[in-house]
């Protein structure tokens, strides 16, 4: 017997489910760089990396509802649906059950280790003291094939940035101090993108290479 959908989401398609709860996260984080609140920004920012495994993971998927995908997956989703909720009406802050509930909804997708997946990124806040001087940034995940010769990118604010480490969960890129945007009265947002050359005969579809990210300059 399939289990009941939580209400107001089991008709609505999986693009449209993960586009929300990102568009929502996102405003929460915005709300929370307006006021100056570091411990949301870095909770709303780990939250929606899982909502961007999820994304990539279900690509080839993105037409079904969420009432179509089996009773476990769906269970998952409508916890990272009330974390969402949750936390863009300020009940929380630690968003770590959501995040597993992602993490293991993309776990059960086959093949999931053979695309990338972004677990963390540090450090998330940046303090520039000299933009002449270039600051590291690392990210952790499961990036299986670039260590053999598939290797990343990252660019941010829309600038090249230098790959200087890569192993098959951790990545080091060095940044140029001036690629940051830098307001001296707030918290400043620099937009990232991180993506991966497709490898051949493993991986298709159009987005699964690519992540949407944000650092933020103190």
């Amino acid at each position: 017997m399939a289990l009941p959908v939580a209400a107001g989401i089991g008709m609505l398609g999986l693009n449209a489910f993960f586009n929300k709860l990102s568009q929502d996260v996102k405003n929460s984080i915005n709300e929370a760089q307006s006021a100056g609140q570091v411990v949301l920004i870095e909770a709303g920012t780990q939250l929606n990396t899982a909502i961007e495994n999820l994304k990539i993971a279900y690509e080839d998927s993105l037409d079904k509802t969420i009432e179509k995908v089996d009773s476990i997956t769906r269970l998952r989703f409508e916890q990272l649906d009330k974390t969402v909720k949750e936390f863009k009406d300020g009940i929380v802050t630690s968003v770590d059950q959501g995040c597993r509930a992602a993490q293991q909804a993309a776990n059960t997708i086959p093949g999931a280790n053979l695309f990338p997946q972004l677990t963390s990124t540090t450090p998330l806040f940046v303090i520039i003291k000299n933009i002449t001087k270039n600051i590291t940034i690392e990210f952790f995940g499961n990036f299986a094939y670039a260590a053999q010769g598939y290797h990343p990118t990252f660019t941010l604010n829309e600038q090249e940035t230098k790959l200087i480490g890569i192993e098959t969960q951790h990545l080091i890129f060095s940044i140029p101090g001036s690629a940051f945007n830098l307001d001296p009265d707030m918290i400043s947002q620099n937009s990232g993108k991180l993506k991966f050359p497709k490898v051949p005969r493993v991986v298709q579809g159009g987005n699964k290479h690519r992540y949407i990210l944000s650092l933020f300059t103190l």
